[in-house]
């Protein structure tokens, strides 16, 4: 059974930059030869930004327009719209990834979970209306597309797989950054300067940038005195995204 990874990155060049390091990331687990049974499909209207990608997957399709609009916020309903979109077209595994997550792990035993009707849903950021955005959902089209194509709403839906359905956590296989703005400001600076590079290039460049461990930089950095920040400050060694730039 095929195997689906779901990106949703248009109208915004964090969300771009962002899911093209998602890409090079998982590219980087298989040393550029993922497995066939494994395609990416992409809600974008920047296609040419995704193309140099294509030639290393099996399968690897762009979506155009097909469920969004100039100016449309990504909300918990534009992420349902595009799985029913998706699953409209085709069966199989799917795991949609927010563009502000990469894979860490191969996902192939979550693909075979999902193909056995277990779902993967991870919440992530501040509740509005009662409910969380979810950036991750993973689900089997036989399982459950007519379960999607009946729910109005994502907050049915999650209401359903955390009471009544086996719901898995994503946790040990995909890291999420989503919470750590000034990372996305440091790849839109990554891709500007390296626009000509080949995708094998890009990921030993980036290979070289770990967010996590930048991440944990800012958080010991923030937990210091006020008295400590204040001199870091006057002998320039005060935390900034752009200390990581000679990186790459």
């Amino acid at each position: 059974m095929q195997n689906f990874i779901l990106y949703l990155a248009y109208n915004d060049e964090g969300y771009i930059n962002q899911c093209r390091y998602a890409l090079l990331k998982y590219l980087s687990l298989y040393n550029l030869k993922p497995p066939a049974e494994t395609g990416v499909i992409i809600s974008t209207d920047q296609p040419a930004l995704f193309e140099a990608y294509s030639s290393f997957f099996s399968f690897f399709k762009m979506n155009t327009g097909a469920v969004i609009s100039d100016k449309q916020p990504v909300t918990a309903k534009l992420k349902l719209d595009v799985i029913k979109n998706v699953m409209n077209s085709y069966q199989g595994n799917f795991l949609y990834c927010d563009t502000s997550t990469y894979i860490v792990k191969p996902p192939e035993l979550m693909f075979e979970n999902i193909k056995n009707g277990i779902i993967y849903c991870d919440l992530i950021g501040k509740k509005s209306k009662n409910i969380q955005t979810p950036h991750i959902i993973g689900l089997n089209s036989d399982h459950y597309k007519n379960f999607i194509a009946d729910s109005a709403s994502l907050t049915g839906i999650l209401d359903s797989f955390t009471s009544q359905m086996p719901v898995q956590s994503s946790y040990e296989y995909i890291y999420s950054y989503s919470m750590f703005t000034e990372f996305t400001e440091l790849l839109n600076i990554f891709f500007k300067i390296n626009e000509e590079e080949s995708i094998p290039n890009l990921i030993k460049l980036i290979n070289h940038v770990d967010v996590e461990n930048i991440k944990n930089q800012k958080n010991l950095y923030q937990q210091l005195p006020v008295y400590k920040k204040l001199l870091n400050a006057l002998t320039g060694k005060r935390w900034s995204i752009k200390n990581y730039q000679n990186k790459f």
